[in-house]
């Protein structure tokens, strides 16, 4: 990218992400991870504006989406976009009005969620018996070696909840219970129920942000949510579940082998999550196929080992 600015009609926003379209009903997104600077877009400057990178989210989601194809026999892809922009300038895990006060800005944040929106349209047409499902990965440095949960506890996953409880989160099978079988801690407890009355409730501060919450639908009946149907040109009411996974840092040093074995066992997390949750036990069948076809490259690539 130029590191001089050019004129706002000049500047070429599409350039300030990474997007790749896959195959499966699974979205991976990264708004916190990127380096550049926003063309001349100055620093945000409101009070109490979170300004902190998110180090290496956006090379953790490649390694993820990577190792989901790789272990699927090549069956799976992930849905990706990732921002390449400093969270200084932008911040796209807020609504458009908090994201940044530049006119510029405004076309970047318009543009990523507006790509999401694709996304999220694309995997519901294309998937139609399927729960289709959006992971938001972020970092952490509250508990370094632990992946924080961020659904509003819970209310950014209705659909999975009301089908199938707290298990297509918690459970063995579930997103955070099938990392958390590879050996990774987990935030909240796998033991305590979700909801608002949970005796362990999401962080704070971690429970999930403006992009889970929208496209969860969580947010779209409030003035901001109203305001982005508008200008992303939405239909509010293609909704997906969606999760903000909170990543410890020691899962994202690079210079750390922990780093790809992490992104190894989230991959295997997200698949085991996409067979027996977001794909309904009565169209499972048309997916065995592909099912199978992971185990065998798995034991495959085990016996290698």
């Amino acid at each position: 990218m130029a590191t001089d600015p050019v004129s706002d009609e000049e500047f070429s926003v599409e350039r300030c992400f990474t997007v790749h379209k896959g195959n499966m009903p699974v979205l991976l997104v990264a708004g916190h991870g990127g380096r550049w600077p926003l063309n001349a877009v100055p620093k945000r400057s409101r009070p109490r504006a979170n300004t902190v990178r998110d180090d290496n989210t956006n090379e953790l989601l490649a390694l993820v989406a990577a190792a989901v194809r790789e272990q699927s026999g090549g069956t799976c892809e992930p849905y990706t976009v990732s921002a390449l922009c400093h969270r200084r300038y932008c911040d796209l895990n807020r609504s458009e009005g908090d994201a940044s006060e530049h006119a510029l800005a405004t076309r970047y944040w318009r543009y990523y969620h507006g790509t999401i929106g694709a996304m999220v349209r694309e995997m519901v047409a294309a998937h139609p018996h399927a729960l289709p499902a959006l992971i938001d990965v972020h970092g952490q440095s509250w508990r370094k070696d632990t992946v924080l949960r961020g659904t509003q506890d819970g209310r950014t996953t209705p659909r999975l909840l009301a089908l199938y409880g707290s298990a297509a989160l918690v459970g063995s099978e579930g997103l955070l219970g099938a990392l958390h079988a590879h050996g990774h801690a987990v935030y909240p407890p796998l033991d305590v129920a979700i909801g608002t009355h949970a005796t362990t409730p999401e962080h704070a501060s971690f429970n999930g942000g403006w992009t889970v919450r929208y496209w969860s639908g969580l947010a779209a009946d409030t003035p901001e949510g109203h305001a982005a149907t508008a200008v992303l040109a939405h239909d509010g009411h293609t909704f997906v579940d969606a999760v903000q996974l909170e990543i410890g840092f020691h899962f994202r040093d690079t210079a750390s082998p922990l780093m790809a074995t992490f992104a190894a066992d989230l991959a295997r997390a997200i698949l085991r999550w996409h067979h027996h949750y977001l794909v309904p036990h009565e169209h499972r069948h048309e997916h065995e196929h592909e099912h199978e076809q992971m185990k065998q490259h798995q034991q495959s690539q085990s016996q290698q080992q």
